[in-house]
């Protein structure tokens, strides 16, 4: 891997600057919790009979009509779900042992509601917590206390990386970069090239107009994206240039133990990695994961306590 030619002339000293207190808050919150929590209810919804048809409702009815599809013992209605919106908006508001009058494209019909059966989430409380099983944990404070402890790690990190982020931000913002036009160029079309691939391998058509509909050429294509991507240049040599004055590691060796990290936990060899991909994007991924640990170990000291 070449030294670039593209560097910070002068950096922005980025110990002047002051991260947001936002942005150093690490502790899980309330309303990320309570979030939580009502994943679980929701994972533990369960049926109850309900005594009026709502939108969401599972409603078995007898039906009656002179036609035979709708002339049933028992006719299962999904109000809201769009399946037979007649009968469905027949039903809506009706309870136990009502009789409904509906017209169908097979002639009239009527529907007497048997059972309303509803699916809701379990409410919020010890009950709920408990079916998780967790040990130690028998209340929603318990719970409370147990998701903190376990979610500690991921959100100091993420906390850390968003300070981070920020001082990458400040420094790409308030350094004098000087970038190789040709080094840039070679660098973009590369990435580009990459990004168009992709695109097109999971189906998306990059030629897509965002307006009218004449389509785009593939080159006319090319040259939007590498328009709309040049600020990854200027990302990429502020987090190199980082890189080489935080940490005596050259960006080749890094670049290496992040491929052979990467295939081996998707049970590939790290050329067989680097063959799905192209340089620029590499290089582009773990050059930012190695700025960002790098600048996030400064910024640890300013986390809230």
């Amino acid at each position: 891997m070449q030294a670039m030619k593209s560097t910070i002339t002068q950096l922005y000293d980025y110990r002047q600057s002051v991260i947001p207190q936002d942005l150093r808050r690490w502790h899980a919150s309330e309303e990320e919790i309570q979030a939580q929590l009502e994943v679980l209810s929701r994972n533990h919804a369960f049926e109850r009979d309900a005594e009026e048809v709502r939108t969401g409702d599972s409603v078995a009815c007898k039906g009656e009509s002179g036609a035979e599809r709708w002339n049933r013992e028992t006719l299962l209605v999904y109000p809201g779900r769009g399946l037979m919106p007649a009968l469905e908006e027949a039903v809506l508001g009706a309870k136990p042992g009502e009789r409904r009058e509906v017209q169908t494209g097979e002639g009239p019909a009527t529907l007497t509601v048997k059972r309303i059966v509803r699916r809701g989430p379990m409410p919020i409380g010890d009950e709920l917590v408990k079916l998780e099983n967790i040990e130690g944990v028998e209340t929603v404070e318990d719970y409370r206390r147990w998701f903190r402890e376990q979610r500690e790690d991921f959100y100091r990190q993420r906390a850390r990386y968003q300070c981070a982020k920020f001082l990458l931000d400040e420094i790409q913002a308030k350094s004098t970069l000087s970038i190789d036009p040709e080094e840039k160029d070679a660098w973009m079309r590369e990435r580009i090239d990459c990004l168009y691939d992709a695109m097109v391998a999971a189906g998306m058509d990059p030629k897509l107009p965002e307006e009218g509909f004449d389509f785009l050429t593939e080159e006319q294509a090319k040259e939007k994206m590498y328009r709309e991507q040049e600020w990854a240049f200027d990302e990429y040599v502020v987090q190199t240039y980082m890189i080489g004055r935080l940490t005596e590691q050259p960006l080749e060796d890094i670049v290496r133990e992040g491929l052979e990290k990467l295939a081996a936990e998707n049970g590939m060899t790290a050329e067989q990695l680097r063959s799905t991909s192209c340089s620029a994007m590499i290089d582009g991924k773990f050059a930012m994961e190695k700025a960002m640990e790098l600048l996030g170990a400064y910024t640890e000291q300013f986390l809230e306590a």
